[in-house]
């Protein structure tokens, strides 16, 4: 009910302050439903990080058990962890898998504006962007940003730590104050507000009680606890360290006589724990049951369980349907900010639906070239339609890479690349690639220019040159393995045409030319101080059609997903061999022609184990 009749109905009103603590706040879930199981009202919420979470579902209609359906759902623990599911990106425009380790982006960005060089959080912004405005935006619009106008009025709390204060949310978007209230930092990446970037509520407020009360003056409260004071931190916690150097002294001690705090026993778990969820949700089930006598004595209104059922249904009756029929874009240049909207809006009717916008949001942010990508819904009362408006931070131009493959033999090598990139109608993506040990040095120009075509396709232009020794012996890397039996040295050039065959899969053709080289000992009785070594030549030319398929969850260790790839070459070529000490005329040459079909499929069955 709204927030200010609940002191004019006969009704005590009652609100639920809910604690941060990251995965922990699970247990909010379970103290609702034992609430709610037992009669007890909910007539308003105070939430600080996870307990905004909980809080801003439930007070958007979410039943208990549709919230930790939720939590445990693979979509929420991909945008929790930073995860980008592949089933969403376009294998198109994926960027190609390198030994990197380590890329920075150097230079400018297209607006001019400075971009950090470094990641500005341990989880990635992109997932968990477009989820809150797909959870939040039609509850946004429905209560016009007034969250007293919720299923249950809501309070959330932030903190800016400039001026060093909590901040709390009463109105706005309902994604950003529950966004905004969980980013813990360095962990998740914080958002502005009001022009203020703000961070975790934690740090000023974890247990918003006196929120509860200046705000909304209930007749009792019901608390949710699930952090408390500060313990000496376990030396190989990491993010407990960061939990306990961040959060302030903090007050959980509620007075008695404002009502009823249910301190649920879970600190021993850590703020990412989601894969705990249901241990979590027992036990703060047990706890809220424990305490359900004492509630119960405090708290003598009851709201059955079909008046409760009665206004979901109304509120969520009232729920607009989220569909855009106008896309803006800022952040970057006009050109970019004009390609992105482009991706938005090309090949579709004068309205769309969330599918729509999560297809082409996941298009945009596959190439890599963005640093972030913010939707935002905004509703018009007087279309009932929705504004997409996104604030895109494009990443500089300039990108370095450094890595490379370690092992006990010869084949241990450095990488280094560098690249420059574009982002416009014509995306422009390029690299110089250099791979560097004692057996095998090589050298990769890639470059790739994005058309404008109905269908998205592209021209790639790759130029590569290659050395590898062979060695008596494959000892150790650090060793001088002499002599060098076998030098073979490869150049080859190859240009193609790629188009998309849907999100998951692409057709390529083309043709390309190449050399190789080998180097060697005509006998194994051939002195190897000798300088003499006979020579092959392999010139080729030749053509190829591929198509691949691909959604592996992981390039390199994959346990989810398929991979198929179907490839026709024909090549053709002369091999000619130049016997060591003797003149040209006793080369020995052959035009040979070749054709190879080759099809590989490869499918990942669920094993109940996923890897974050």
């Amino acid at each position: 009910m709204p927030a200010d009749s609940v002191h004019h109905t006969g009704h005590q009103a009652v609100g639920l302050v809910l604690s941060g603590g990251g995965a922990k706040g699970i247990a909010h879930i379970a103290v609702i439903k034992a609430l709610e199981e037992n009669d007890i009202p909910i007539d308003y919420i105070a939430g600080t990080s996870m307990g905004a979470v909980v809080g801003g579902l439930y007070a958007a209609g979410y039943t208990p058990d549709e919230m930790m359906a939720l939590i445990k759902s693979e979509g929420f623990a991909d945008w929790s962890t930073g995860k980008i599911d592949p089933d969403y990106l376009y294998y198109f425009d994926r960027e190609p898998s390198s030994p990197a380790m380590v890329k920075v982006n150097l230079g400018s960005s297209g607006n001019g504006r400075p971009v950090s060089v470094l990641p500005t959080s341990l989880i990635n912004p992109l997932p968990m962007n477009f989820a809150f405005m797909d959870l939040f935006a039609a509850y946004t619009a429905q209560c016009g940003g007034d969250f007293d106008r919720l299923f249950v009025p809501l309070r959330t709390v932030t903190s800016d730590v400039y001026s060093k204060h909590k901040i709390v949310l009463s109105h706005g978007s309902l994604g950003d104050a529950v966004r905004a209230s969980m980013s813990f930092p360095l962990v998740f990446r914080p958002i502005e507000i009001d022009s203020v970037l703000v961070y975790d509520g934690g740090i000023y407020d974890n247990y918003p009680f006196n929120v509860m009360r200046t705000d909304f003056a209930p007749d009792i409260m019901i608390g949710s606890n699930v952090s408390g004071p500060d313990k000496k931190p376990q030396q190989n916690n990491v993010l407990q360290q960061l939990e306990d150097m961040i959060i302030q002294n903090n007050d959980y001690d509620m007075p008695a006589d404002w009502g009823v705090s249910i301190n649920v026993p879970v600190r021993m778990y850590g703020v990412l724990d989601f894969d705990k969820a249901d241990t979590i949700y027992a036990i703060g089930y047990r706890a809220a049951m424990e305490m359900m006598d004492s509630i119960k004595t405090r708290v003598t209104t009851r709201i059955p369980s079909e008046v409760r059922q009665i206004r979901r249904m109304a509120f969520k009756a009232a729920t607009p349907y989220v569909r855009f029929d106008s896309v803006s874009v800022e952040g970057g240049t006009s050109r970019q900010n004009e390609f992105i909207r482009y991706l938005f809006t090309h090949n579709t009717p004068d309205t769309f639906g969330i599918k729509r916008a999560r297809d082409s949001y996941y298009r945009a942010i596959t190439p890599g070239k963005l640093e972030n990508l913010v939707p935002q819904a905004v509703y018009d009362d007087s279309t009932g339609m929705f504004d997409l408006r996104l604030k895109a931070n494009v990443k500089n131009n300039f990108q370095v890479a450094a890595g490379g493959y370690v092992s006990t033999s010869t084949s241990s090598m450095l990488y280094f690349s560098g690249g420059y990139n574009t982002l416009s109608f014509n995306s422009l993506t390029t690299s110089a690639n250099i791979w560097l040990g004692q057996s095998y040095q090589a050298a990769l120009i890639d470059a790739r220019f994005s058309l404008l075509t109905h269908i998205p396709s592209a021209l790639r232009f790759q130029a590569v040159a290659s050395r590898q020794k062979f060695h008596e012996s494959d000892e150790l890397f650090f060793q001088d393995n002499i002599p060098i039996f076998v030098t073979d040295t490869e150049l080859f050039g190859r240009i193609s045409y790629v188009m998309s065959a849907g999100r998951p899969a692409k057709i390529e053709f083309g043709v390309g030319a190449g050399l190789i080289k080998n180097r060697f000992f005509p006998t194994s009785e051939t002195d190897v101080r000798s300088s003499l070594r006979d020579h092959t030549y392999r010139h080729l030319v030749e053509g190829h059609l591929a198509y691949e398929y691909n959604t592996l969850d992981n390039i390199n260790y994959p346990t989810s997903g398929s991979h198929i790839n179907i490839r026709l070459t024909g090549a053709t070529g002369r091999y000619r061999f130049e016997p060591a000490g003797t003149d040209r005329a006793s080369d020995i040459s052959r035009h040979t022609v070749i054709g190879q079909a080759e099809v590989k499929a490869t499918h990942y069955l669920p094993s109940g184990v996923k890897l974050l």
